[in-house]
């Protein structure tokens, strides 16, 4: 029996990995649980990803002290091939209901570089995550705030703009699907992540919506057919035959509450979803809404 590494990005904790085979996973530190979507299709290299995200239900007195729920937007990364990579940018909600953005880079299990960045409160409208900036080898991350009703009809938001800390050599960011010895790749994935198990039922409730990739050659914001994906299948990218995906655990009693064309809300509730349950099955094109 062949035998290889299988790793996993953890926002904040470097996890320890054991040889295993390709059906047994052994993960004895990273217990993050993880639970998201992805986008279905061709492998196409980008500029620029983005997502919406806010907090629809959030009781933020069931969050333990020191612990936290982070919705999170991530990509891999490619010069142009596959380089190992992955951009990642996490909104995190406390107990006190304060927000902090973490823009963050990993290199397989390795996180290479982060930054802590005050975003406000959990209560905010809404917010937008953007990642661009890759062709010289340095990620830049955005962050929109919409905190006021005010704000966001009239698009004012506030923009917080964080230039990574090191040079990774990439040159583009890597959307859609590619099969690596039997084992999918989804480059592009969006969700929730956590420090631990956390929700009671109907108390937690986050959305993600306008996520997209800016197309090279149209010179469009594009989506793809989105679909859901668990933690131990989350496989984001991969360095010669080691595979990295994102969190420790699934997020069991986390499911679709609602979708539609290019949105969805997770909801902990008393039903798991499963990896490949489809979210929405269009592609399209849009504007987000920060640069209309």
């Amino acid at each position: 029996m062949k035998w290889r590494i299988k790793s996993y990005i953890v926002v904040f904790i470097i996890t320890l990995i054991l040889s295993l085979s390709n059906t047994t996973i052994i993960d004895i530190y990273a217990q993050h649980p993880y639970v998201g979507g992805y986008f279905s299709g061709d492998t196409i290299t980008t500029s620029h990803v983005i997502m919406g995200t806010n907090f629809p239900i959030m009781f933020t007195n069931i969050i333990p002290e020191n612990e936290w729920i982070s919705l999170v937007l991530s990509v891999a990364g490619g010069n142009p091939s596959v380089s190992g990579y992955v951009y990642q940018s996490g909104l995190f909600v406390f107990r006190n209901g304060s927000v902090i953005c973490v823009p963050q880079i990993w290199y397989g299990s390795t996180e290479k570089w982060y930054e802590y960045v005050n975003s406000g409160d959990y209560n905010y409208i809404t917010w937008y995550l953007e990642i661009f900036g890759i062709t010289d080898g340095v990620a830049e991350y955005a962050i929109y705030i919409y905190d006021t009703f005010s704000s966001y009809i009239n698009n004012y938001p506030v923009v917080k703009i964080i230039t990574a800390g090191i040079d990774t050599d990439d040159n583009v960011f890597i959307i859609g699907n590619q099969y690596k010895s039997s084992v999918k790749m989804k480059f592009l994935q969006f969700g929730v992540e956590a420090s631990m198990q956390i929700g009671e039922r109907d108390k937690w409730d986050i959305q993600n919506y306008e996520i997209g990739y800016f197309d090279l050659n149209t010179g469009q914001w594009t989506y793809l057919p989105g679909y859901s994906v668990q933690h131990d299948q989350s496989y984001i990218t991969y360095i010669g035959n080691n595979f990295y995906g994102i969190g420790g655990i699934n997020y069991n009693n986390v499911d679709k509450y609602i979708s539609s064309d290019d949105s969805v809300r997770w909801r902990y509730t008393n039903t798991t979803i499963n990896t490949d349950e489809l979210l929405w099955k269009t592609s399209g094109i849009y504007t987000p809404y920060p640069f209309t």
